[in-house]
């Protein structure tokens, strides 16, 4: 499962604690934060692909996002 949003992250930037990202960790839940373009899928069905940066020891990485077009 997957959230996926266009701002910089799921969590209010006064929270310090990162009670979005705490929540999605509990829950095996990825967040993809600062996306462009969601408009154009609009009531369109599409697969998403979040292809990361292979990072030593990181907790997070940047992703090539790609949402494939469903015919119909």
């Amino acid at each position: 499962m997957n959230i996926a949003i266009d701002q910089v992250a799921i969590d209010h930037s006064d929270d310090l604690e990162y009670s979005g990202h705490m929540v999605c960790a509990e829950y095996g839940i990825v967040n993809t934060e600062n996306l462009t373009n969601l408009d154009q899928l609009i009531d369109r069905r599409f697969l998403f692909f979040g292809l990361p940066l292979l990072l030593d020891q990181g907790t997070g990485s940047p992703v090539r996002a790609v949402a494939l077009l469903q015919d119909g």
